[in-house]
């Protein structure tokens, strides 16, 4: 099993480039691995909280939810 670091340039939203590593960024004790778990975390709610809908309701047609009223209209067809 390949064990290497490997290193990224990354152009931020702001117009920075910085550096990432990724064994500092695999684990939850730098910094870095903290920041990546707490932005993995929202990621991860903001996908189940749009997977539910509003209201707590599945969304139609994602992957084990129910599928889509069929005598809805179609829009854009």
């Amino acid at each position: 099993m390949d064990s290497a670091a490997v290193d990224l340039l990354v152009l931020t939203p702001e117009g920075k480039l910085v550096v990432r590593n990724t064994r500092a960024d695999a684990t939850w004790k730098t910094l870095a691995g903290a920041q990546r778990r707490e932005r993995f975390e929202q990621w991860r709610d903001r996908i189940r909280d749009v997977r539910n809908g509003p209201g707590g309701a599945a969304a139609p047609g994602m992957p084990g939810m129910p599928a889509a009223n069929p005598m809805a209209p179609k829009i854009g067809r």
